[in-house]
């Protein structure tokens, strides 16, 4: 069999994918990875990639065990054929850790998410959107095991990032600051989410319009954090405590469940920060807000 009807069986696999025809996108992988393996061998950076995105249609239909397994056995191909610094070994870290983040394993996550970002880092640069969302991931592990502190350093430095690579009207540095605002949000500090929210929303509305499903998201979000301000700077606080709009307000016990509510999403909004496939479109869950 020729190297080009393997690459001819991966295209129309992609294709399914993005159709999210997992299950044909499968079959068509595994037939891809045989013509693979007999034609150019089972260490060709080829063959690692048609296990990439084997492996990404196990994510996107939960099996999250077996792609471990596929994700694992390519890292290993890309390694040797590659070199431990080139970015699609990097892509491989990054979806090995998406899968451990899905499973709960936030400190195997976290460990991923790293590796993949240095090593990006070192190949594309500190700066670079691919390195940048790499450590969003890992402040999104640290905000779902409630180290707000952490995930807020990391979050600064991906918006310095972001700023840097893409601009500050970019949807990727309006997604970090929502992810701010929800940090924020956990910790009861209104005023700040709030002001990070408004931000988000003029750069949303600029770069989706007002219709856009991610803009009626953020709307939604800070009108929930608005009233659960209100309640708060309502409530009546020890004598001679000040309150109103004007002060950096904590929220009150009360306000907290509510606020608290607020910040976690009933469904992943669209995001631009998905992690792609080598040279193919997104199959596996992004990284969600």
């Amino acid at each position: 069999a020729h190297p080009g009807y393997a690459r001819t069986l991966y295209t129309m696999a992609q294709c399914h994918m993005q159709g999210r025809s997992f299950d044909l996108a499968l079959r068509l992988l595994r037939h891809c990875s045989d013509v693979s393996a007999s034609s150019l061998g089972e260490r060709h950076p080829e063959f690692g990639r048609s296990l990439f995105a084997t492996a990404q249609c196990l994510q996107a239909q939960d099996e999250h065990d077996a792609a471990l397994e596929v994700l694992e056995r390519c890292e290993g191909i890309q390694a040797s054929s590659l070199g431990e610094l080139h970015p699609s070994r990097a892509a491989t870290l990054f979806a090995m850790a998406l899968s451990h983040r899905a499973k709960g394993a936030y400190d195997a996550a976290l460990i991923l998410f790293g590796k993949s970002s240095t090593t990006y880092g070192l190949s594309l640069g500190s700066t670079h959107p691919k390195t940048v969302r790499a450590l969003y991931a890992m402040a999104q592990c640290r905000l779902q095991m409630g180290e707000y502190d952490a995930a807020l350093d990391l979050l600064e430095t991906c918006k310095a990032g972001y700023a840097e690579s893409l601009g500050e009207d970019h949807p990727s540095f309006a997604n970090t600051l929502f992810t701010m605002a929800r940090c924020h949000m956990q910790k009861g500090e209104a005023d700040s989410a709030l002001e990070l929210l408004k931000r988000c929303l003029r750069i949303e509305r600029g770069a989706f319009g007002d219709d856009h499903p991610r803009v009626r998201s953020t709307q939604a979000t800070l009108s929930r954090c608005m009233g659960v301000k209100t309640t708060s700077d309502e409530a009546p606080g020890p004598p001679g405590a000040r309150t109103g709009t004007g002060e950096r307000a904590r929220v009150n016990d009360a306000a907290r469940p509510a606020l608290a509510t607020s910040a976690k999403r009933k469904s992943p909004r669209p995001n631009d920060e998905g992690m792609e496939l080598q040279e193919g479109p997104t199959a596996a869950d992004p990284c969600v807000r």
